[in-house]
């Protein structure tokens, strides 16, 4: 199985068969982008509630 991660500057780029996508480290912001392959597009809602779950309990003063 191919999988890849590369960090350039502010941004982490994730390459796997089953996503692809980035993470970008902003001043102010984080911004999540994913490319999600069919079988685990079905857990598409799960995976954007434990994200959430995680970023507001590392950064528990942010803004949504």
């Amino acid at each position: 199985m191919r999988r890849r991660v590369r960090v350039a500057g502010d941004v982490l780029s994730v390459n796997h068969p089953s996503v692809d996508g980035k993470v970008t480290v902003g001043k102010n912001d984080v911004v999540v982008e994913a490319r999600l392959g069919f079988l685990v597009a079905m857990f598409r809602d799960r995976i954007d509630e434990e994200l959430v779950r995680i970023l507001d309990k590392e950064f528990p003063d942010a803004k949504a």
